[in-house]
């Protein structure tokens, strides 16, 4: 509204409920106003006057506009709390229906001791790429969630026994929160890992081991390292994963308290350095666990004959080894059952066949790069009492440079070792090691086979073909074949295979095509069906997986499928439906299933 006096009343509703108004009365602007701030103008004395006047004004409004503001933010923040008020009110309620409440006492001490027994109660590691920190603590998190929890946390000093830490630096006090899981852990016996990475991450992603571990530590970090050294007694699970240097300070004895690591039953060492103090430094280190009655388990970066009860050792891990090493290894490990090798190192063999003899292995697993690292190694294996064999060729260098000779040369060692194991009843096979023919010569020598894993990369067609499945199907009673049945005593069956790209491409063939027919795999199923507890089918492919749809439900040969289900031995047919990987399993015997 134009008033006389140059003003106009501007109407701000405030409520709309009680019709509440704030009137602010604005005084009209001169269309000049504009020009002369634009214009380089100077005002007159009157026109100062008038100014001042106006501001003046001005003000009186912008007062009376901040007043009401403050009154609504008030208002509004009077409102905001009350309604966190009543949120947290709803959600304590809504607590009390959750369906967590009615689980029993002994199934939340099962969930939280896959949290916090099998998994670290505290882990204090460092990303060696990135420089984070990252802490994680199950424990604690369950501990303060409620007052139950909490007495259940307490009550249990195993939920605060499994412990990893990484000495390098940090911003705050980490001795004081593992001090508190030492406390808290009293009396169980402790599971730890103990690392030391740099923290600042200034090298390259590829960088070796030895560029991320530290050298040295810190006063605070020794302190820290002091504090889990005093808890030896009570060790039961031990891992180190430490530069030389580091290892060399704490072999002295003033870093160790007086006694025996008496509950020591696993033991893991790794370590990054110098070489040439490799035999002091670890020697020292190792002399600490010469007397451990309970150790049963090393896992060690290679063999040294360091001062350790390698007479009571049943599983030990190897990170690399050569037979001459490995040769050492078994006739000071009379009671060995399980050896695990991540690398076969090549020897020159001048002093002569490192014949490698254990009475007492029960199960042998074998990582390699190369068809040559186990040539003529397979052939110096003695092992009349092996009765699991795990072969892991490493899927970067599958077939890369590969002569045939070379691959003939397994083959033959590998049948030597088998002839000299007439015990053996698992067999897990992972690369392109073999064609079906081979595979159908290796199975004829293991007729006590109970269990075969099969898992080849690229070449998985040569594999899964249509002879090999003829071979393994059991012929049926009305049969008049008098061939013996391969392997009839299977009871454990699982096939693998990824497919790095199976995009149909001119002159490419499809995954279809070079698979064998799905006829070929149930068939062998139905065949053994008295026999065979356990199958799986695992398909990685890099597209979609209707190329083995037939095994899914309404495919072809799901209802042959169902129909071993309803027999008698009570099969169970469970698919995964993914893209990558696709899984297609298959049990007959749950209750059996543990016994792979």
């Amino acid at each position: 509204m134009e008033l006389a006096d140059g003003y106009n009343h501007t109407t701000t509703f405030l409520c709309s409920k009680c019709n509440a108004t704030l009137v602010i009365p604005e005084r009209f602007h001169s269309p000049l106003l504009y020009e002369q701030l634009r214009a380089v103008h100077q005002p007159s004395e009157t026109e100062v006057v008038q100014i001042k006047f106006i501001v003046s004004d001005i003000d009186r409004n912008l007062a009376s506009c901040d007043a009401e503001l403050m009154s609504l933010n008030k208002t509004l923040a009077e409102l905001d709390a009350l309604r966190r008020r009543l949120q947290r009110l709803r959600d304590s309620h809504v607590a009390l229906l959750a369906p967590v409440r009615k689980l029993p006492v002994e199934l939340l001490l099962h969930i939280f001791s896959l949290l916090c027994i099998d998994n670290p109660g505290l882990s204090i590691t460092t990303d060696p790429r990135t420089a984070k920190f990252n802490t994680t603590m199950p424990t604690i998190n369950i501990a303060r969630t409620c007052s139950q929890w909490r007495k259940i946390a307490l009550s249990n000093p195993h939920f605060w026994s499994n412990i990893v830490v990484d000495l390098g630096s940090r911003p705050w006090n980490v001795k004081g929160l593992a001090d508190l899981y030492l406390r808290r852990s009293e009396p169980a016996l402790l599971t730890i890992r103990v690392e030391a990475n740099r923290p600042d991450g200034n090298f390259e992603p590829a960088a070796y081991d030895e560029e991320r571990s530290l050298k040295s530590l810190t006063k605070d970090s020794w302190s820290l390292f002091q504090s889990l050294l005093d808890e030896q007694p009570r060790w039961s699970r031990a891992s180190f994963y430490l530069s030389v240097e580091i290892f060399d300070c704490i072999g002295f004895k003033e870093f160790w308290l007086e006694g025996d690591p008496n509950n020591l039953e696993h033991l893991e060492v790794n370590w990054t350095g110098d070489v040439e103090m490799l035999e002091d430094a670890m020697g020292t280190f190792f002399a600490r666990f010469e007397v451990a009655p309970a150790l049963k388990t090393l896992q060690i970066k290679c063999f040294e004959s360091f001062p350790l009860p390698f007479n009571q050792l049943v599983r030990v891990q190897l990170l690399s080894t050569n037979p001459y090493e490995l040769k050492k290894l078994a006739s000071l490990c009379p009671h060995l059952k399980e050896l695990e090798i991540h690398e076969i190192c090549k020897a020159y063999f001048s002093e002569g066949d490192p014949d490698i003899t254990s009475q007492s292995l029960e199960a042998l697993s074998l990582t390699f790069r190369r068809f040559q690292a186990l040539d003529p190694f397979l052939s110096f294996l003695h092992l009349p009492n092996l009765t699991a064999l795990s072969l892991h060729m490493k899927e970067s260098d599958n077939g890369s440079d590969t002569k045939p000779k070379h691959k003939k040369e397994f083959v033959n060692g590998l049948k030597t070792v088998l002839q000299r194991s007439p015990g053996l009843h698992r067999l897990s096979a992972e690369g392109d090691l073999f064609s079906d023919s081979t595979l159908l010569e290796i199975l004829l020598l293991i007729s006590p086979l109970q269990s075969l894993t099969l898992l080849p990369h690229t070449g998985y067609d040569t594999l899964y073909t249509k002879a090999l499945f003829d071979a393994l199907h059991f012929p049926s009673a009305q049969s008049a074949s008098t061939t013996p049945s391969l392997v009839p005593q299977l009871t454990h069956l699982k096939l693998e295979f990824a497919e790095a790209d199976t995009v149909i491409s001119q002159g490419k063939p499809t995954l279809r095509d070079r698979m064998v027919d799905p006829a070929e795999i149930v068939s062998m199923l139905e065949s053994r069906h008295n026999t065979l507890r356990h199958f799986e089918f695992h398909a990685a492919t890099a597209t979609f997986y209707e190329e083995l749809e037939d095994f899914q439900p309404g495919g072809a040969y799901w209802e042959r499928l169902c129909v071993l289900k309803a027999g008698a031995d009570s099969l169970s047919v469970t698919t995964v439906f993914t893209k990558i990987p696709l899984g297609s399993c298959v049990d007959l015997d749950e209750e059996d299933e543990g016994a792979e």
